[in-house]
Parts: structure tokens; sequence; C-alpha cells
């Protein structure tokens, strides 16, 4: 059984105007943003000990700002439900707070995420892992970027998708160093794999470095048409062209499952994963 139960929201959460969730209801809870009040646009997570915690992303306020207190640390999964999605949001790490933001994207429906990270506290540190595919006409862009404005401050970008009928997927990847800014380090990746030629795959990764005093800043983007002799591999062992597809799908996209610790919940992605195609 999973460990994870649906976080109902309360008045006891709500502090002048700041939804504030922390303790006990960060570990193994799922917030959905629909359930958030009308007027409440920034959410307070605080926790002394490592967060595993769910966010169902919709198209509710045009922006949300989700504050991360300082020391606090582990995982937040934003998961996507079978719908359209277009949002804008903003993840603030204060000094300190160490996250791996996780966003297996496995359901249909159009997507038209811009989700900046600011790391706003000393030492602040951000892994982010997204894996992601578009089928049939579905259209999902995604804009992440990471605002360094903290002195040793880390972040590290993996976007990963799969491409295919006459789909589009579109990653943009932007990361800022600004001036005053020291011992800073930024990372991006980005790689696609395009299967039909009626699909369209773009990566733009972007870097702005306004401070010398950098540990590390790099990007590296992939585009490209899936490899015809791992198809004909396949084929010539026994598999349709449909399940060599399905395989090379899974196998790419799969990894991100490596990050979630709950069982059920990684057979719910692996499930909508394996039904792709």
């Amino acid at each position: 059984m999973s460990n994870f139960n649906i976080l109902k929201v309360s008045e006891k959460h709500i502090k002048k105007d700041v939804l504030l969730i922390e303790n006990n209801d960060l570990f193994y809870h799922v917030f959905d943003e629909k359930d958030l009040p009308s007027d409440i646009t920034n959410i307070t997570l605080k926790s002394q000990k490592d967060v595993d915690f769910v966010i169902v992303l919709r198209t509710k306020s045009p922006l949300i700002v989700y504050n991360i207190a300082p020391y606090t640390r582990g995982k937040i999964i934003f998961v996507c439900e079978n719908e359209d999605v277009k949002t804008s949001r903003e993840i603030h790490l204060q000094e300190g707070a160490e996250i791996d933001l996780i966003v297996p994207d496995f359901s249909a429906g159009n997507r038209a995420l811009n989700i900046e990270t600011k790391l706003l506290g000393k030492g602040a540190k951000a892994n982010w892992h997204l894996s992601s595919y578009s089928q049939n006409n579905d259209k999902k862009v995604f804009k992440i970027s990471f605002s360094h404005f903290a002195d040793k401050s880390f972040a590290d970008m993996h976007n990963y998708g799969v491409v295919l009928d006459q789909s589009t997927l579109i990653f943009t990847g932007d990361s800022t160093i600004y001036e005053a800014v020291k011992g800073a380090e930024t990372h991006q990746t980005a790689r696609i794999i395009v299967f039909d030629e009626g699909s369209t795959a773009q990566a733009d990764p972007i870097l702005n470095i306004y401070h010398n005093d950098v540990i590390a800043a790099s990007h590296a983007a992939t585009v490209g048409r899936v490899n015809a002799e791992h198809l004909y591999y396949l084929n010539s062992r026994g598999l349709t062209e449909l399940e060599a597809k399905q395989l090379i799908t899974k196998g790419y996209l799969l990894p991100i499952i490596n990050y979630i610790d709950d069982e059920e919940l990684k057979e719910k992605f692996i499930a909508q994963l394996e039904g792709v195609i």
C-alpha cells in the first residue's frame, strides 16, 4: 500500500494569506492545487525532517509561489493529470534549503508550464528531473528556469523527452547567475528522441552568467531521430515496430522512477509509461 494520503487543507494551515504546510504534513502527502483557496498564491513548506511530498499541478492561479523554508530538505514530485495544464510556478529556496524537484509527466494533454526556481539563500541547492512524452496531437511546452541570487547556490537540470505522431515537445532551460553572486554552480542537460517525421521537438539551453566567480556552468542539448539500427536490432529479435518503440520509450524515460521511493507511486508512473503508443 502507498504511504501517501491526500492533504486536506484547513484554516489551521492559513496564516496571514500564506498557506503553511509543515512537519508531518510534508511526509507522504499529496497536495492538489484544485483544493487551494482562491485568495492564496503563496505556500510555504517547512520541515525539520526530509520532505517527501507530491503536488498535483492545475490550471488555477496565474502564479503560485512555493517557498522552501531555510534548511528544509527532501523531494517534491510534481504531477499532471490527463488534462491540459497551463500555469506558472515559482519555487523559492531559502538559505541551506536542498530540494530534488521531480516531474514524471506520463499523462496525456497539452502542457504550457513555466517553472522558475529562485535560489535566494546562501548554499541553496536544487536538482531538477523532468521526463515527458508527447503523442497524438499533444503540444507540451516546458520553460524551466534557475535564477541564482545567493552565494554558493547550486542547481542541476535534467530534461528528457520522447516525441511521437504529430505531437510537439519543447524544452527551454534558462539558468542565470546574477552580478553579485559568488561561488555559484549551474548545469543543464536536455535530450529528446524523435520517432515520427510529423512531430516537432526542440531543446533550447540558455546560460546567463554575470559574475566571474563561478564554480562551474554548463549546458548540453540533443534532439534526434531514434537510431535506426536499434529499431532494426529489436525487429530482428521478434519485436514489432510498435513494441520496439514502446521498449525504447520506456528505457529512455523510466530512470526518473529511481528518484521515487514509494512503491505504489512507482507502479502508477510505470503503468502510465507502459500505456504510451
